[in-house]
């Protein structure tokens, strides 16, 4: 993991570059000539004062001064050899030879600073115990290094080495090694001349493999070989006989290590790798071992010798390919964390495995046949035991060591008629709290099976006979999971309502016409599986009073009709498939009432991911946004309104498969009646309501589409169906974003902009925007505003163009000799462009949308920031790149420039473009030749398509829905000549000019030549005529009354000081125009000067940014005569 930097955060002050030798004091000097102990940390030094080096060697000052009458604590000549000294955190670069003028150094801690090389006179500080250099620049060590002889800490990490180069054989007493974080590409064989090496770190380096003598390193406890690249280990790991700790997690192991003498090991990583396979053999050497970490592999069968793990307590199998777990497992009593998640389990059900590690080693108990459990008994070596501890049995072959240790008696599969006495006094004298009974022939549950009442929690007596339970069947008090399944009950005892523990119940195939009513009150019941029975009715009511019922399976029973009450059980997934009748396909609710339709997504791991969309609109519900949301997989809508009507559907995928839930129709009005579900029309109360409208984009099926840019090609994917492709054939693509509505790809081969149409799956590139010198890095379609912008790597500039006319503006000029600039995004909301650079610093900048207001917005960036992403939504933004370790990394920072987090960072990654939906972040990845995503709240990455040639881009085509109704440069381009800009953050559009024109005073216009140039070689028409005269008598009458004003300014000042009015007292004098074209719509005055803001900040504020490619505005240029004004009265 990347050292966080000592200051974190934006905008922080840069330090100092000038170098810095603080003066130690004196009385530091003095107190470490009497400890033998000095500390210089966290000062700002760049090179240690040489009275350090010479603090026993020199006579101190308090030595000039000799007097009987001296304090005891006075005497200099009594002091001790400097035998620790702390340096770090400061900003040394070198070590002085002198040194060695320190022989008693016990401790030496330099870490922190940004030290090159180390001197060799190091290797003389023979009594050097403890050194410290990690976090620092070295690349390679001095041969005497090996000289350390008395070293038993030596901590290199968060370095550049790349090999040792120091011999290690004179080490014998080095007990701690730290070289990780460093290039190491070997481990020098020396290394096994350590003998007394406890713990060795030599993860995050780019090692392959180890040298054979690791194995002599018997006193080992400790081994860190992360985040390397071995494909394989040694064998000769297996002699570390007191290793107990094994951390090999992100290598590219494909076999687990054969560890044959590592009888200590009680902690084995194995995470993420290669591994396709357990051998069994190999548990039986590690019997010790108490976490066993092996997420995020192949393998897809756990073999039965895991069992022999008797101390296991945490196992981690998370993101592999098992479809089951041996039965044995459930005997593993001290395992207390089982992790599944990721798997395609078959052999576990869902309900099972949510609810934990105990539920899913008790379910696995219960499926082991007594048959094995008594071969066990048998093939045990009995033999060996002294008689007095032989394992006693029954008549009827229970194993009552078994029984009492696990509390478990399974006596299923007998064929019994009755369960013989034997049997259930073994049960009541053990205290069992898991009984299994099933696949017997039994007609009832016998009587003395209530003596369990005070241990028995998990009682399953399915496929059998019984046509009824005892009457007391409720004194069952304990009993958290009651399984009578494929029996033939028809009601349950009204003593049930005192099984107040009661969680699960699986009442699947008996007789049941009803849900039986003493069921309603268990208020703890989570589960109720009842298929497979004469069900007919929902008691919806009663169902609302479980608010801890989550799961009700009615599957194949005689339901004709569902009540539509039924969806605002919230927290209920309801299994309705296959009954007579059929799930309502229309809902109708009231003005501002909650409706909630539910989705039962795929059963298997991981678990679906559920979305929702609402026919007619492209775009998928956001989940937690607006009143329409997901929430668990259910669509909600709050305070329903006539708009709200519509048709719905559900979509569920997981790795597994897809699947598409029944169309649902809702229809939201006063008064309205069911009828109306019956009608065929639009589900439209108010057909003039324009959410009647059912406007769709029919260039794909299904929304949202995973658009992949490649060198040569395009093609979209369907995001629930990776599978499926549609190639578009484009030649050099560079950089691409899309526009929704037109249905449009808007790409880059760098020296041109296209534009390529989705429809109908026709490619049609036509070149638009092409200037031979452009060369485009970064492009980002403004879809609010339907503008395109781009950086320009030749020019170091950003572009903003309209895609209609073809006309572009430029907006941000970095100068030929600045940082290159790369990917760009626009935030409407904030009015903001955000954009990337390549710099020695890399930053990350903004501007405003016509590229004032410039400023840095983060500081220390990544270290090539490729890619940028913006989320409207949620105020994000997201970058994406490789930092300093060149890591692929992906952080996210708010839009205020705060709460800056990692997401992803990796090694082995090059995200070059970024884009999100929903909970997840998509990006290319050069290095991968892959397309991966990441949860938005981090974790690791996932391959969705892989294969790639030169992955250059990805985006998620789906409607980025955001009005763009107050935009007034949507309708006839503003009256502006080229550009229309529209700028949020002051409510007003503004008309910019191409490059080599310029914008004339009436901020419309556009003119090959300035404002004050006359063009005398046109004749002029008749209205331009009029306009000019009137023009010039406005100037008249303006430039008279500024003249005045600065008259009586002086006059005033002479008398009695200057009481001239500010700007916005003023007169605003309205400026007529015959032309049609210069008068707005809402007849306000032309000259932005009368804007108040512009007013207030006129003479005061100068324009950041000149530019006669964005054209003057005059509103913010200073007025002299209130300038002198303030002046003169000043004085």
């Amino acid at each position: 993991m990347q050292r966080r930097p000592r200051n974190p955060g934006f905008g922080a002050r840069q330090a100092s570059t000038q170098e810095k030798t603080a003066d130690v004091a004196e009385a530091l000097l003095r107190q470490a000539r009497k400890s033998g102990q000095l500390n210089l940390s966290n000062r700002g030094l760049t090179k240690v004062p040489d009275k350090v080096w010479r603090v026993n060697l020199d006579v101190p000052p308090e030595a000039m001064n000799v007097s009987l009458d001296s304090a005891e604590d006075d005497k200099w000549w009594e002091q001790i050899d400097l035998s620790k000294l702390i340096l770090a955190s400061n900003k040394l670069t070198e070590v002085s030879p002198e040194i060695v003028q320190l022989p008693a150094l016990a401790v030496l801690d330099i870490h922190d600073n940004c030290l090159t090389s180390l001197p060799d006179e190091i290797g003389q500080l023979v009594n050097l115990k403890r050194l410290n250099l990690s976090h620092n620049k070295l690349s390679s060590l001095p041969v005497s290094f090996g000289n350390l002889v008395s070293l038993s800490s030596l901590k290199l990490d968060h370095n550049s080495l790349t090999c040792l180069g120091t011999d290690l054989r004179q080490m014998k007493q080095l007990e701690e090694l730290d070289l990780s974080e460093n290039s190491l590409s070997e481990i020098s064989p020396s290394i096994g001349s350590c003998q007394s090496l406890r713990h060795l770190n030599l993860s995050q380096n780019s090692l392959e493999k180890l040298p054979l003598e690791i194995g002599n390193l018997r006193a080992l406890r400790d081994m860190n070989l992360s985040n390397n690249k071995f494909h394989e280990l040694p064998k000769e790991l297996g002699r570390l006989s007191n290793l107990e700790r094994l951390d090999c997690r992100h290598n590219q192991l494909t076999g687990v290590p054969l560890l044959m003498s590592c009888q200590s090991l009680k902690e084995l990583y194995l995470g993420n790798n290669k591994i396709n396979s357990l051998n069994g053999e190999s548990f039986s050497y590690v019997t010790s071992l108490s976490i066993f970490d092996f997420r995020d592999n192949r393998i897809s069968i756990i073999p039965d010798e895991i069992t022999v793990l008797k101390k296991l307590e945490r196992l981690d199998l998370a993101n592999n390919a098992i479809s089951g777990l041996p039965y044995t497992m459930g005997a593993m009593e001290h395992l207390k964390s089982l992790v599944l998640d990721g798997n395609p389990l078959r052999s576990l059900r869902r309900d099972v495995v949510m609810r934990g590690t105990q539920a899913i080693l008790k379910h696995l108990r219960s499926r082991i046949p007594e048959e094995e459990k008594q071969q066990d008994a048998t093939d045990a070596p009995v033999t060996s035991l002294p008689v007095s501890t032989a394992i006693p049995t029954t008549s009827s072959g229970l194993d009552m060591h078994t029984i009492s240790s696990t509390k478990t008696l399974n006596y299923s599969n007998k064929k019994a008629v009755n369960i013989p006495d034997e049997v259930l006094d073994a049960a009541t004298s053990a205290e069992v709290t898991t009984l299994n009974l099933s696949k017997n022939v039994l007609n009832k549950v016998p009587e003395r099976l209530l003596l369990l009442s005070k241990s028995l929690t998990d009682l399953n007596v399915s496929v059998n006979k019984i046509t009824s339970l005892p009457s007391d069947f409720g004194c069952l008090t304990k009993l958290s999971s009651l399984d009578l399944s494929n029996n033939q009950l028809s009601h349950l005892p009204d003593s049930c309502d005192r099984l107040s523990s009661l969680r699960e119940i699986n009442i699947c195939n008996n007789r049941f016409s009803n849900l039986p009513s003493v069921l309603y009150s268990l208020r703890t019941l989570e589960i109720i599986l009842a298929s497979g029975n004469q069900i007919q009715i929902i008691d919806v009511d009663s169902l609302l009073s479980m608010t801890a019922l989550s799961t009700l399976d009615l599957q194949n029973n005689n339901i004709a009709q569902v009540p539509p009450q039924l969806g605002n059980v919230t927290q209920l997934r309801c299994n309705l498939r296959r009954n007579f009748g059929k799930v309502p396909s229309c809902r109708v609710a009231s003005l501002n009432s909650t409706v909630v339709f539910p989705c039962a997504p795929p059963l298997g791991s991981p678990p679906a991911e559920v979305t929702w969309y609402k026919i007619g609109e492209s775009s998928s519900i956001l989940r937690n946004k607006g009143r329409r949301r997901v929430r668990k997989g259910q669509l909600v809508i709050k305070g329903g309104q006539v708009g709200d009507s519509g048709e719905y559907r559900c979509v569920a995928q997981n790795i597994a498969r897809r699947r598409e839930g029944p169309v649902i129709k809702l229809v939201v009005g006063e008064n309205v009646s069911s009828a109306l579900c019956n009608k065929d029309e639009p589900p439209c109360i108010n057909q003039s309501l324009p959410d009647c409208e059912t406007k769709r984009n029919e260039t794909f099926k299904f929304e949202p589409t995973l658009l992949v840019g490649s060198q040569d090609a395009f093609f979209t994917v369907d995001l629930f169906n990776i599978s499926s492709r549609r190639p578009i054939k484009a030649e050099n693509v560079f950089s691409f974003d899309f526009s929704w509505e037109p249905g449009q790809i808007f790409w880059s081969d760098r020296k041109s902009i296209k534009k390529l149409s989705l429809h109908d799956g026709i490619s049609k590139d036509t070149p638009f925007l092409f200037d031979d010198g452009d060369s485009v890095e970064g492009l980002f379609v403004h879809w609010v505003a339907k503008k395109l912008y781009w950086t320009d790597g030749q020019h170091n500039a950003i572009y903003v163009g309209d895609p209609k006319s073809g006309v572009k503006v430029k907006v941000i000029d970095n100068g030929p000799d600045s940082p290159t600039l790369k990917s760009v995004v626009v935030s409407h909301s904030e009015s903001y462009i955000y954009w990337t650079s390549w710099a020695a610093t890399p930053i990350i900048e903004r501007a405003r949308l016509d590229g004032s207001d410039r400023e840095v917005f983060i500081n220390n960036s990544v270290y090539l920031p490729n890619a940028l992403a913006i989320n409207e939504a949620d105020k994000k933004l997201y970058l994406a790149g490789t930092d300093a370790n060149n890591y692929g990394i992906i952080e996210a920072v708010s839009l205020d420039g705060l709460n800056r987090t990692v997401i992803f960072n990796r090694t082995g990654f090059i995200p070059t473009a970024l884009d999100f939906y929903q909970d997840f972040l998509y990006w290319s990845d050069s290095k991968k030749n892959a397309v991966l995503r990441v949860s938005h709240q981090g974790g690791e990455g996932t391959v969705l398509i892989n294969g790639l040639r030169n992955p250059i881009g990805v985006k998620i085509f789906h409607n980025r829905k955001e009005s763009s109704a107050t935009d007034p440069c949507l309708k006839d381009n503003g009256r502006c000549d080229q550009l229309c800009l529209y700028l949020p953050f002051r409510e007003r559009h503004r008309c910019l000019c191409e490059e080599n024109f310029f914008l004339s005073e009436n901020g419309k216009h556009c003119s090959e030549h300035r404002p004050s140039e006359g063009v005398t070689e046109s004749t002029p028409t008749p209205t331009s005529v009029a306009h000019s005269f009137q023009t010039g008598i406005l100037s008249s009458v303006i430039l008279l009354l500024v003249v005045v004003g600065i008259v009586y300014c002086v006059v005033r000042v002479i008398k009695k000081g200057c009481p001239c009015q500010r700007p916005q007292d003023l007169p605003r004098i309205p400026r007529q125009s015959t032309n049609p074209d210069d008068r707005t719509e809402q007849g306000e005055d032309l000259l932005e000067i009368t804007d108040q803001t512009d007013l207030e900040n006129a003479g005061s504020q100068p324009p950041k940014e000149s530019s006669n490619l964005i054209g003057r505005d005059y509103s913010r240029e200073p007025s002299g005569s209130v300038a002198a004004c303030e002046d003169s009265s000043q004085t």
